[in-house]
């Protein structure tokens, strides 16, 4: 959403660019796509660390092995969680754009 605040009309600082331009605030908008590209990313990251670094837990693994593998595990499952939350926040925010963009072409 863009925000403005508008100079008065009868100003005399309206012809200069560099005075106009102190005087409008732009909000920049939430990009969904880059939010829901990197959420993939750190999810597919999490998903390669459990892999290649927890794996696949021993049958019978001494006390080390298992306080390592646990470790690796809960590092795997945050990258995971974190990486999915990213991308829902980029869905609601496409959506949101999607929706807003929808209401303001029908007005």
């Amino acid at each position: 959403m863009d925000y403005y605040v508008e100079v008065p009309q009868n100003s005399s600082y309206e012809n200069d660019p560099s005075l106009t331009s102190v005087f409008k605030i732009h909000m920049q908008r939430l990009r969904p796509i880059p939010l829901i590209t990197v959420g993939i990313l750190i999810f597919l990251g999490g998903f390669l660390y459990d892999v290649l670094f927890a794996g696949i837990p021993y049958q019978d693994p001494t006390p080390e092995l298992s306080a390592a593998y646990r470790y690796h595990a809960r590092i795997a499952s945050v990258l995971c969680w974190a990486g999915l939350s990213v991308f829902g926040l980029g869905l609601v925010a496409a959506i949101t754009q999607f929706v807003r963009h929808s209401r303001a072409k029908k007005r």
